[in-house]
């Protein structure tokens, strides 16, 4: 698993430096056998980062699974490496042009926990669209539930890092009487 995390993290890097992805639509036909499809690209040159969920299996997928395994030893790499340069999260933040290799890679967390979100999002309203949102999936889940796993991230602590850094932004503000 370890061997996973710079291939991970050079992914999360790349999805930092794109624009945000456009949705495009395909369809793969081989004989009687459609499969539609959406890929969502970055503008500009590629090769891009891609992560491949299944059709009908969702959170369940072998996809999802992936992302559920490799995203908490992301942040663990991350966070191994903010500690062992003796920042706290916010100073990756206010001392990035300092650090500018841990925010960049801050920011490839929260890009990729965003993408991870839409993901939950698009996932949730398919559902729904097709069997309804007040009904038990066909894994046996509520559809209730998927709506409430829009909320979730993976790295909240980064999240929680913007509240503070907005939080002290406004009490300087008016400590400075502005």
């Amino acid at each position: 698993m370890k061997s996973l995390f710079p291939l991970v993290l050079a992914a999360l890097v790349a999805c930092v430096s794109s624009a945000a992805p456009t949705p495009m639509p395909h369809v793969f036909e081989n004989g009687d056998v459609r499969l539609a499809f959406t890929l969502d690209l970055p503008e500009g040159r590629g090769p891009f980062p891609a992560v491949v969920l299944g059709h009908g299996s969702g959170f369940d997928s072998p996809g999802f699974r992936g992302i559920r395994q490799v995203s908490p030893g992301a942040y663990g790499a991350f966070d191994a490496l903010r500690r062992e340069r003796g920042l706290s999260l916010l100073e990756v933040y206010t001392r990035g042009r300092e650090h500018e290799d841990l925010y960049q890679l801050a920011e490839a967390l929260i890009e990729w926990d965003e993408r991870v979100t839409m993901w939950r999002i698009r996932h949730y309203k398919v559902v729904a669209r097709v069997i309804g949102d007040q009904v038990v999936g066909t894994q046996g889940t509520p559809v209730e539930v998927l709506g409430k796993m829009i909320h979730h991230n993976f790295f909240p602590a980064l999240w929680r890092a913007r509240n503070q850094l907005t939080a002290r932004a406004k009490e300087e503000e008016s400590a400075d009487g502005v």
